[in-house]
C-alpha cells in the first residue's frame, strides 16, 4: 500500500544541466520568493550559469590593485587588458595559482585561480623589491 506522501525511488542517474540549456521549472515554482523579496531560485540558477561562463574569459581588477595603479598611473587600454589576460591563460594553462606578469615596464601580481588582478607595479617600485607568494612569471608579449 502507497502513501500519497511516500515517492518512487528509481535506480535512474539524475539527468545533468549543461550551460546554456533550457531548464524546464514547474509553473507552481517560477518566479518564487520569499519575504524579504529575494530573486527566486530560478532567477539565482540562471545567474550562476551565466557567471560560471563569463568568469572563464574575463579579467577583474581588485579594489587594492585600482587604487595602486591610480597611484602609480598606470593605465590599461583595452588592447593592454588583452596581453594581461592572454598572459594569466598561459600560466593557468600551466597550473598557477599566483602569478608575476610581466608587461612593459610594468608587473602585474594576478590571482590566476580568481582571474583577478592583486596589485600593479611600475619600473620604480620594481627596484631593489623582493616578491614573494608567487608560484609562476609570465613575460607578456610585447605590443604590436
Amino acid at each position: 500500500m502507497m502513501y500519497s506522501n511516500q515517492r518512487i525511488m528509481t535506480n535512474k542517474p539524475a539527468a545533468s544541466v549543461q550551460a546554456g540549456s533550457a531548464i524546464n521549472v514547474p509553473n507552481r515554482l517560477r518566479n518564487v520568493t520569499n519575504q524579504a523579496n529575494q530573486p527566486s531560485f530560478q532567477e539565482l540558477l540562471r545567474q550562476q550559469i551565466n557567471d560560471h561562463g563569463a568568469a572563464d574569459s574575463s579579467l577583474k581588477v581588485s579594489n587594492h590593485a585600482a587604487i595602486r595603479m591610480k597611484q602609480r598611473g598606470i593605465e590599461l587600454s583595452d588592447d593592454d587588458m588583452g596581453r594581461l589576460n592572454q598572459a594569466v591563460q598561459q600560466a593557468a594553462s600551466k597550473g598557477s595559482k599566483d602569478a608575476l606578469v610581466m608587461m612593459d615596464d610594468q608587473a602585474y601580481i594576478v590571482s590566476v585561480k580568481n582571474r583577478t588582478v592583486v596589485t600593479a607595479m611600475d619600473s620604480a617600485d620594481l627596484k631593489n623589491h623582493v616578491i614573494t607568494q608567487i608560484d609562476s612569471a609570465v613575460i607578456a608579449p610585447r605590443k604590436n
